[in-house]
């Protein structure tokens, strides 16, 4: 492979590492932002009954609501994974066409990225269908 390729694909996956550690530092800042707040809101209760008399109110209620975790929405997962396996499998046939064209020089370096592409969106999408969520989800 030429080097200006090599630095291309190394560019492109710095970028998504980055783009990853942005959205994961997002995340744990908003988790501590969200616990220093709960924690401050904690701290202003002197007694046990304060404290019993909020969490009877309707404040208090929508306080132990945010301790909740979310459900897990499979259907939304489910069509992730066929979105996945299809941008996968569609860049393995684009992988497998470049492969055939003549005025690379080496085409057949295409030819690893594309099967390993076709088989993994094809695994992608064949356990997407055979887990496919039920209606009642």
């Amino acid at each position: 492979m030429d080097a200006w390729l090599v630095a291309f694909i190394g560019v492109q996956m710095a970028f998504f590492a980055f783009l990853l550690w942005l959205i994961a530092n997002y995340r744990l800042r908003n988790r501590a932002r969200q616990s220093e707040e709960r924690l401050r809101l904690l701290e202003r209760f002197e007694s046990g009954k304060d404290f019993e008399a909020f969490l009877d109110s309707e404040s208090g209620g929508s306080f132990l609501e945010s301790f909740r975790s979310p459900g897990l929405n499979l259907r939304a997962l489910w069509t992730v994974s066929l979105y996945g396996g299809l941008v996968a499998l569609f860049c393995g046939f684009g992988f497998f066409f470049l492969s055939r064209v003549e005025s690379f020089r080496e085409p057949q370096e295409f030819l690893v990225p594309a099967f390993l592409l076709i088989a993994g969106g094809s695994a992608a999408l064949l356990a997407g269908f055979l887990t496919r969520p039920s209606d009642r989800s």
